[in-house]
């Protein structure tokens, strides 16, 4: 038995880091095998939110341990540990969403206020091998990363799209990564 987790994030950017952000989770009491320790590569192929929103720039180098536990995989980085689900073709998807607040409602001025959402997905394929002692560790790993922010419906949230650095070229707008991974020295 599986769980899916969604983790209420505090950055804007959670899975490029690594995922930055707490790290709550839910596993069952199955036993956990380390996959290893894997060093990920991510080049930035779609940005249309702008420059300081969302991208951590053009690639990023980072590394990750992986385990696995059931059909639970357990990425590890260094903002924290998450969880999503792991397919037995090796398949595995993390996905991570928040929503929230910038500016409260005004009837006077009948603006309705304006309130965010973000929604992250890292998904992806896992080769692994079997080690000489028969524990299984990653030889590869391709993923694609992709976070999707809007204003949510209703909301009025002009004020935060424009030209200057660090506001949204549009909204909604997306940011992709594609990514690899191979062990780690």
């Amino acid at each position: 038995m599986s769980y899916i987790m969604r983790i209420h994030r505090v950055t804007c950017i959670g899975l490029l880091g690594a995922l930055s952000a707490g790290g709550c989770f839910l596993v069952d009491q199955q036993s956990t095998e380390n996959l290893g320790r894997v060093a990920v590569s991510a080049s930035l192929s779609i940005d249309t939110c702008g420059p300081g929103t969302v991208s951590a720039g053009p690639s990023l180098e980072y590394e990750v341990n992986l385990e696995r536990q059931g059909s639970t995989l357990m990425w590890n980085g260094p903002s924290g540990r998450f969880t999503g689900t792991l397919s037995g073709d090796d398949r595995f998807c993390i996905e991570l969403d928040r929503g929230w607040h910038v500016r409260d409602a005004d009837p006077w001025l009948e603006d309705p206020g304006c309130d965010m959402s973000q929604i992250e997905r890292l998904c992806g394929t896992i080769v692994t091998e079997e080690r000489e002692d028969g524990a299984e560790e990653v030889a590869s790993l391709t993923a694609r990363h992709e976070v999707f922010v809007s204003s949510n419906p209703g909301s009025n949230c002009v004020e935060l799209v424009g030209i200057t650095q660090g506001q949204y070229l549009t909204l909604p707008c997306q940011v992709i990564y594609e990514m690899t991974g191979t062990p780690a020295e």
